[in-house]
């Protein structure tokens, strides 16, 4: 299912053709700000970050809520992997 019939779902959502991440490093706790050419989308079925890699093609990288997931699994026979956050 592509990107834009997911986001036409009743929703809430987002369009944005840059972000800006702040890291802050490990050892010295300095902050780092980079502004990224990534094109942002949320709705209520999760983030799509959407950009060129090193050779100019398109990637995404999508992180799909619960409702997401369940989307997803109602339509696409997939396993899915949960990343669980470690303390």
């Amino acid at each position: 299912m592509p990107i834009e019939t997911m986001l036409d779902c009743n929703r809430t959502s987002f369009m944005a053709n840059e972000i800006t991440i702040l890291a802050r490093d490990l050892v010295t706790g300095e902050v780092f700000e980079r502004k990224l050419p990534v094109t942002i989308k949320e709705n209520q079925l999760g983030i799509w970050l959407e950009g060129k890699d090193e050779f100019g093609d398109s990637q995404a990288l999508v992180f799909l809520t619960e409702i997401g997931l369940q989307e997803l699994s109602e339509n696409f026979s997939v396993e899915t992997t949960r990343l669980e956050e470690k303390v």
